[in-house]
C-alpha cells in the first residue's frame, strides 16, 4: 500500500522508520543521488547498472509512496533530504 510522507504529519523518527522500512538499499542510493541533483546516467555509471534501470526504481520509489511527475518527485527529495 502506497505512504505518503509529509514533514508535518510524522515526526523525524518515524519519517525514517518509514524510508528504512518501505526503500530498499539500492532505492536509497538512488534517492540520495538525486538529491544531489545527479542525472538518471551519472547515478547509473556510479552504480554499476544501466540508465533505465535507474529509472524502473524511481518509478517503484514513486509508487511506493503516491508521487506523480517530476515536480511532486522533486518536493519529495526536499522532504526526505535530512532523513536519509
Amino acid at each position: 500500500m502506497p505512504t505518503s510522507i509529509n514533514s508535518t504529519d510524522q515526526s523525524p523518527t518515524e519519517l525514517k522508520e518509514i524510508l528504512n522500512e518501505k526503500l530498499t538499499r539500492q532505492e536509497i542510493k538512488i534517492l540520495k543521488s538525486s538529491i544531489l541533483d545527479y542525472s538518471n546516467k551519472e547515478i547509473a555509471s556510479q552504480l554499476g547498472i544501466s540508465e533505465s534501470t535507474v529509472k524502473v526504481h524511481k518509478r517503484s520509489i514513486c509508487k511506493k509512496f503516491s508521487v506523480v511527475g517530476q515536480v511532486a518527485f522533486r518536493k519529495f527529495l526536499r522532504v526526505i533530504d535530512k532523513y536519509l
